[in-house]
């Protein structure tokens, strides 16, 4: 229903990848000694890790949830203690992302890890309230986005699953659509605190297969991201003129396709 992926080999048959149209959801070594060191868009080095790190030592990353599982590479992530729960609406990618013929990020791991399938915002709406320190939105990558994810409506959906000082975290990256002055208007309506990081690998990251990606990342005050130094890749976000917030009765996209 969701359309065809593809497993590729890559790189000289260094990487094997997940492919959906023309979007690469997620890239694995081959070699053992490699197999759990996050590739592509979640590489260490990028937005990602920074947001886990830096919550990791302030002591409040207990619980995380995250939509869209991809490859599963966030998994690796998780360390001893710590809650985490993936929500995918499409069980054929959990399917591949379990195989581990192809892929080990969550054999190696996080087998034990819950994967809740269905439509993310139905499925949060089941869970406690102020249940999550992280909450990953990484749903917009695609050749279609799911705009009901990315609402006034959605928002609060997810604030009232957000611990206080918890944090969101949207992963933006899209060759088609610029997502930055939706998420923007959004941020500006719900009276969140927000940056945003465009990460251009280095050449060692790019040989390690990281990718360029864009992150947004929000909390409900300026303390929430007081982790962020001033001289960082995260900058405020660009407000577009007369853009208004999406919500489940509007959305516009022409205006924001990379024509």
């Amino acid at each position: 229903f969701f359309g065809v992926y593809s497993v590729k080999s890559m790189r000289d048959d260094r990487i094997v990848a997940l492919v959906h149209g023309t979007t690469v959801h997620g890239a694995q070594f081959v070699d053992p000694a490699l197999r759990l060191q996050p590739l592509t868009y979640y590489h260490r080095s990028g937005p990602l890790g920074q947001v886990v790190a830096a919550l990791e030592e302030e002591g409040r990353l207990a619980s995380v949830g995250a939509v869209g599982l991809g490859v599963g590479a966030g998994a690796c992530y998780r360390t001893d203690g710590q809650d985490w729960v993936y929500y995918e609406i499409d069980p054929a990618v959990t399917a591949l992302a379990r195989d581990t013929r192809y892929f080990e990020f969550l054999s190696g791991c996080a087998p034990d890890m819950p994967i809740v399938h269905g439509d993310a915002r139905l499925s949060l709406e089941a869970e406690p309230d102020g249940r999550f320190d992280l909450l990953i939105l990484d749903a917009f990558s695609s050749d279609s986005i799911p705009a009901h994810l990315m609402t006034r409506e959605a928002v609060a959906l997810y604030l009232d699953k957000l611990a206080p000082d918890g944090l969101l975290l949207f992963h933006i990256s899209n060759r088609n659509i610029d997502l930055e002055p939706v998420l923007a208007g959004l941020m500006e309506d719900a009276g969140l605190e927000a940056r945003l990081q465009r990460h251009r690998p280095n050449d060692a990251e790019r040989a390690d297969y990281a990718l360029t990606s864009e992150w947004v990342v929000a909390a409900r005050s300026a303390d929430g991201l007081d982790w962020i130094p001033p001289d960082s890749e995260w900058r405020a976000l660009i407000t577009a003129s007369g853009m208004r917030p999406w919500t489940d009765d509007y959305s516009y996209i022409l205006g924001l396709i990379r024509w």
